[in-house]
């Protein structure tokens, strides 16, 4: 059967197993951009393929979940996101802004060491070290992928644009992938909660007349915040996903935590936050991950864009089959 792309349940590992690991990331690319047409006049086809191919040989295929799959099913959950909400008409997005968006979740995690940035920060790691402590693997990945877009013209994604375009291209790539790190969260899901009270925005009504009184620079600002905001819903979307995808990305994210939790352990330091693999309980993980983070955030996101209700019908089914899990195992205990 023919796996659709234009779809909230797209399976991702399904995808990967019909076309191969090495061509998720381009093909998926390709098509999104294919499918806005973005091709040729603002980006060299040619040049495209390229750089999207050099992308995806970057990421670390060992690592169990931060690779060029989570990047594929990233920019995959964004295409759906405003082909049901149509967030591109809505923010008034330019082709470049949209491009922008998608070049980010493809190159979001480019390069990514398996380790998070508290541990590269502990272990005064070279890239902490480059990057004064600040968002380390955010800003490692957008410079490292702007190397090889500047580095070869072949790799040249962005050599049609004009200065302008090119400049705010860039900026808004910078501020999307650095947007991912996990330590703004709050202070994006506090702006975006408390504008909903202050501009009365409920079910998508009223938030387009809150965009038409801007003037531009402010206008400018807030689509540049909103765009920050999509990329990092969709990078944390893994749990208003359909169960059977969700429980693999869990599964997947987990081991990753405890290989930081070994190597913390080997190396005398403290054990990160759920990392450590004799106390943490997957199940018990999710339910906190669910409930701190991504819960508060699609119910905001989900005012903003009601069309994207099956985001939190997912999560809501998903919490209850972890509940269920975890109450099974306090019951086995007593």
């Amino acid at each position: 059967e023919n796996i659709i792309l234009e779809n909230e349940n797209f399976n991702i590992f399904e995808f990967e197993k019909k076309i191969g690991k090495e061509h998720i990331l381009p093909s998926l690319s390709v098509y999104v951009l294919n499918f806005y047409e973005l091709f040729d006049e603002i980006v060299p086809y040619n040049k495209f393929e390229n750089f999207v191919y050099e992308i995806a040989k970057g990421y670390h295929r060992e690592n169990p979940y931060h690779t060029d799959l989570h990047a594929a099913d990233m920019l995959q959950s964004i295409f759906t996101y405003n082909l049901y909400s149509k967030f591109q008409v809505i923010l008034n997005l330019s082709d470049i802004d949209l491009l922008s968006i998608f070049i980010s979740a493809i190159i979001h995690d480019y390069g990514h060491p398996g380790l998070n940035n508290n541990y590269l920060i502990r272990t005064k790691d070279n890239l902490s070290i480059k990057y004064n402590d600040i968002s380390v693997l955010e800003n490692y990945h957008v410079s490292e992928a702007f190397n090889i877009i500047l580095k070869k013209q072949d790799n040249n994604i962005l050599s049609n644009l004009s200065d302008d375009d090119y400049k705010l291209c860039r900026k808004n790539i910078i501020e999307c992938v650095l947007g991912t790190d996990m330590t703004l969260h709050n202070q994006k899901y506090q702006t975006f909660k408390i504008r909903l009270q202050t501009e009365n925005i409920k079910k998508g009504e009223g938030l387009e007349q809150f965009l038409l009184k801007q003037d531009p620079i402010n206008l400018y600002n807030l689509k540049l915040e909103f765009l920050s905001f999509i990329i990092h819903a969709a990078d944390i979307s893994n749990p208003t996903k359909p169960l059977p995808i969700y429980r693999e990305w869990a599964q997947r994210c987990v081991e990753e935590f405890f290989k930081q939790g070994d190597l913390e352990k080997k190396l005398g330091l403290p054990i990160s936050f759920n990392c450590d693999r004799n106390t943490v309980s997957l199940p018990k993980s999710q339910l906190g991950f669910m409930d701190a983070i991504v819960s508060p955030l699609f119910t905001v996101f989900n005012e903003y864009f009601p069309q994207l209700s099956f985001t939190l019908d997912n999560l809501k089914k998903n919490h209850k089959y972890y509940k269920e899990i975890v109450e099974k195992e306090k019951n086995l205990k007593k």
